[in-house]
């Protein structure tokens, strides 16, 4: 995951972080991708990348923590 900060612009602006854990926690819960995507209002696309690369905007991992019903710490550990 990134940590974000918000610019001037009020944008997210993304900083490294740990790797998620999104694949074990949406798996041990039996959310599939897409049903995450309908959860989050995160395109599918957008959570395939996610859980590749291990990170995305603090706005996006608070969606998904929230959907999981986990923390950001658990989701980020």
């Amino acid at each position: 995951m990134q940590k974000t900060t918000r610019g001037a612009g009020g944008s997210d602006a993304a900083l490294p972080f740990e790797k998620m854990k999104l694949k074990e926690l949406r798996t041990s819960k039996n959310i599939s991708i897409p049903r995450l995507s309908e959860l989050t209002g995160i395109p599918v696309r957008t959570l395939e990348d996610i859980q590749k690369r291990g990170d995305c905007l603090v706005s996006n991992a608070a969606k998904i923590a929230l959907a999981l019903g986990v923390s950001l710490d658990e989701l980020c550990a």
